[in-house]
């Protein structure tokens, strides 16, 4: 699929609004395939279904549910949205209270936003505003540069804890008070631990040697990073332990625990989303690489840690993330980092 298409979305409207697939087409079997084929690849982008399937009334998944609220709260109805589908311009409404369809579709807005457009976006409930008066109210406006940026996203499968790149990327607006380079976009590797190094370089303050991050702004601006790293370990009673490495075009993933099957935590595997998307993660194992073309697979679905075309590749980012390990005194380098249920298992045992 090339994108998030509006026709798709403008399907999704159609089944919901009639009330299922067969209502909205009616007798017409090519309208009724065509609608099907649309909700399948709609669902097989965002990675979860969002239609019950099944005899009696329609039912939407909890996915599905956020995916109408989006729609809904962007033009107040599902009608207003169909008709807003006629090349007349849309904007798409993102609000803060809501979670999975809305942050899976932000590391998709801009090429959405390029293949239409009439389409454009907007932040709602993120209180910017208020923040940006208080700023002004307070005398500070003119010597305050603002770092706006996003959170990991909510604990769920491929989100927030998990190395791939729907869980790792965020968004970022920095603001200058005189509006320098604004509107400028870059694309950088940036990691959070940039963040302190560069507000002391924006500062005019020496960053400390010991601070591994990198600035990217400011007088003691570094060279743009090569590479970035990420890590997974325990995530509450969680055991998952991971290392990652991604250039501009690959990411290569390390799993070292690859005998059990993947684990979520207890709160997120009880939730309902989980459960909608639970056959991401039950009876599955980690393959011991993965190796993925950031450029062609975003969705980082195609494992080409076996392609013979890429050995060269994958080698170098083993070495870089080998590298970094080094650099940064990780533990597994000395040896496996014990699961939760061991200093569990031996308590017990010494209480018998």
């Amino acid at each position: 699929m090339s994108g998030l298409s509006l026709e798709r979305l403008k399907s999704f409207a159609d089944i919901v609004a009639a009330g299922g697939i067969s209502a909205a087409a009616g007798d017409d079997s090519n309208r009724q395939s065509q609608f099907s084929r649309q909700l399948k690849e709609l669902e097989r982008y965002f990675g979860v279904e969002l239609i019950k399937r099944g005899r009696g009334p329609m039912k939407l998944t909890p996915a599905g549910e956020q995916l109408h609220r989006v729609i809904s709260h962007t033009f107040g109805s599902l009608q207003e949205f169909r008709r807003h589908c006629a090349n007349r311009p849309i904007e798409l409404s993102i609000g803060a209270g809501e979670s999975l369809i809305q942050w899976m579709l932000l590391p998709r807005l801009a090429q959405l936003v390029a293949e239409h457009p009439q389409v454009t976006v907007s932040f709602q409930n993120l209180r910017t505003d208020e923040i940006l008066k208080q700023l002004a109210d307070d005398g500070l406006a003119d010597n305050t540069i603002v770092f706006f940026y996003g959170d990991n996203g909510r604990g769920l499968p491929r989100a927030k804890r998990w190395v791939y790149d729907s869980g790792m990327r965020v968004p970022l607006i920095i603001r200058f008070p005189d509006g320098r380079d604004a509107g400028t976009v870059r694309d950088d590797l940036v990691s959070f631990v940039d963040f302190g190094p560069t507000v002391l370089s924006l500062a005019g303050v020496k960053v400390p040697e010991h601070m591994q991050g990198r600035p990217f702004l400011g007088d003691r601006k570094a060279a743009p990073r090569d590479y970035v790293f990420a890590a997974r370990d325990r995530m509450d009673e969680t055991y998952d332990i991971i290392r990652a490495v991604r250039d501009k075009q690959y990411k290569y993933i390390r799993n070292f625990e690859c005998t059990h099957a993947i684990e979520l935590a207890a709160d997120v595997a009880q939730s309902p989303s989980a459960r909608d998307m639970i056959h991401i993660c039950v009876g599955r194992k980690h393959p011991p690489a993965e190796l993925y073309d950031l450029e062609a697979d975003p969705a980082e679905a195609n494992n080409l840690a076996e392609d013979d075309a890429l050995r060269d590749v994958r080698h170098g980012l083993e070495k870089r993330l080998f590298d970094w390990m080094r650099q940064t005194g990780d533990a597994l380098l000395e040896g496996p980092v014990p699961s939760p249920y061991y200093g569990t298992s031996i308590r017990e045992l010494s209480l018998g």
